[in-house]
């Protein structure tokens, strides 16, 4: 009996206080010619390390519950010296559709300009409301965009908090005049501009579609297809509302990007009618791909 309650009492705390991520990390670096190749083992095991074996959220969350993302870094310029990396990164996170195998894209994101040193096996320390590094900011800022997404797909504005850390990583960074953070960097994409989409009022529509899209569409589509295209329909709506008040916004492109084909996919079997209406609606709202959408009305 002392045995069995010793086994809960260590299993327990492993399923309560279980990370929050499986994130596959990769730093590749084609264009780089060095010969010891280790530095960029190690950031990758390093940036790995932080993400995944740290706990992020106050979410009690089971092995099988970890959120899916991958955060590829591509090095274009590398100086030993300095330990000083330029790169580019692609951030990818899904969450899981209710009762299928299936998974939809939340964030397949590029971000042109990451900037920082790297000591072989320095700490990745980070701490609320403190600067770090800019490494340690540059991963930070997507957990929590990733966090803040997910929550959004599961509760209306349920990403709210993690939201606001990103925001508060931002602000922190940004006085320290790090490319990538300011308001004119890359003109209105760049990750200041997308993290003041995602709180600003005008933006609000947006949240209610990543709810509605997911957790009234694409989670009641294992019982009724037309219900959630109905539901999907109606959150890409709320983006049209979006797109004629804001234009070619961060936040849009971040969307689209996300779910451009699945949302193809998804209309390709609909009744013409539901076609002409959404082809409408997604030209309108992401005109830059309207020929994409064109070829809703010819699949099936």
């Amino acid at each position: 009996m002392k045995k069995i309650l010793w086994l809960v009492l260590f299993i327990l705390p492993c399923i309560t206080f279980a990370q929050d991520f499986n994130c596959r990390v990769q730093v590749i670096y084609p264009q780089i010619q060095v010969a010891n190749t280790q530095r960029f083992k190690n950031l990758e095991t390093s940036i790995s390390e932080f993400i995944n074996n740290r706990k992020w959220s106050a979410e009690k969350t089971q092995t099988n519950e970890r959120i899916e993302w991958s955060l590829i870094i591509n090095v274009t310029e590398f100086d030993n010296a300095s330990s000083s990396f330029k790169a580019t990164a692609q951030i990818q996170a899904s969450r899981p559709v209710y009762n299928t195998s299936y998974n939809s894209v939340l964030i397949n994101q590029e971000d042109p300009s990451w900037q920082f040193e790297y000591i072989d096996f320095q700490p990745m320390d980070f701490a609320e409301g403190q600067y770090s590094n800019n490494l340690t900011s540059l991963v930070a800022y997507y957990i929590y965009i990733v966090l803040g997404l997910d929550g959004d797909s599961f509760k209306l504005e349920g990403g709210s908090d993690y939201f606001n850390k990103a925001n508060a990583i931002m602000l922190a960074a940004q006085q320290r005049g790090i490319p990538g953070w300011q308001t004119t960097d890359g003109g209105n994409k760049n990750r200041y501009w997308l993290i003041e989409n995602i709180l600003s009022d005008r933006f609000k529509p947006m949240r209610e579609a990543y709810y509605k899209y997911h957790i009234k569409g694409m989670d009641v589509m294992s019982t009724s297809v037309e219900e959630a295209r109905l539901q999907i329909t109606a959150s890409l709506q709320l983006l049209q509302k979006v797109a004629k008040i804001m234009p070619n916004s961060m936040l849009l492109k971040v969307w689209f990007n996300a779910k451009r084909d699945e949302i193809i996919n998804i209309y390709c079997k609909a009744l013409t009618a539901d076609k002409n209406k959404v082809v409408e609606i997604l030209k309108e709202a992401d005109p830059a791909n309207g020929a994409k959408y064109d070829g809703i009305k010819t699949c099936n």
